[in-house]
């Protein structure tokens, strides 16, 4: 079998971002003028290249179920020592940048705006009428808000929702950081008082002692 290339998919900024991974396979179909094999890759699920039949419509589902069985693998595999995102902080630095670029972007294409009419879409559908007593054409409009103005305020909920995981992050660390100040006092605290009981903190029996008290 044969790497595939990673499939692209479009991100609500219109980016390409890497979704799967799929294996592929040799197309084993020949050259009808020369009857040397295809050197292309069949398509995933079938056994030939998109110029010999793969693309048909009868082998739809197998090529689906291809993906699909490549992506429930890839789920299992480990990421490359090298892979910048194998580090979970890492990652999230990563998407968060990209989230602010992208937001930039979307915000220099709406400066570019230069009047009402590109704020929204217009006509969406047009019917010629024959049939009643007021032939004519009637025309259909829909007001949709401007794919620049649309994907900015998906990037910038995106944005509002890692703001809520990195604060929500930093509140267990700082919920832990605390708890672990006291649990470091509460122990110098015991420690104090066996001293001035005569007692060695660090004797292996005093321990033993002290975790059953606590623990009862």
């Amino acid at each position: 079998m044969i790497a595939g290339k990673p499939i692209l998919a479009k991100s609500s900024c219109g980016a390409s971002v890497v979704t799967k991974r799929v294996t592929k396979s040799p197309c084993t179909a020949h050259s009808k003028q020369t009857g040397a094999p295809c050197k292309m890759n069949a398509e995933p699920g079938t056994k030939v290249c998109r110029y010999h039949g793969g693309l048909s419509p009868t082998l739809a589902n197998r090529r689906a179920h291809a993906v699909a069985r490549q992506a429930i693998s890839d789920l299992a595999l480990d990421l490359d020592e090298d892979d910048p995102e194998r580090d979970p902080i890492e990652g999230f630095m990563r998407e968060y940048r990209r989230t602010i670029a992208a937001i930039r972007y979307w915000d220099a294409e709406i400066a570019q705006i230069k009047s009402a009419h590109d704020l929204t879409f217009g006509m969406t559908k047009m019917e010629h009428v024959t049939a009643t007593e007021f032939a004519g054409v009637n025309e259909t409009y829909e007001t949709k808000l401007n794919v620049a103005y649309t994907s900015r305020f998906l990037e910038r909920q995106h944005l509002n929702d890692l703001v809520k995981t990195w604060l929500a992050g930093r509140m267990v660390e700082i919920a832990d950081r605390r708890e672990a100040r006291i649990l470091d006092n509460f122990t110098k605290w015991i420690d104090a008082v066996l001293v001035g009981l005569g007692h060695d903190p660090h004797d292996p029996k005093t321990r033993a002692v002290v975790t059953r008290v606590l623990e009862a």
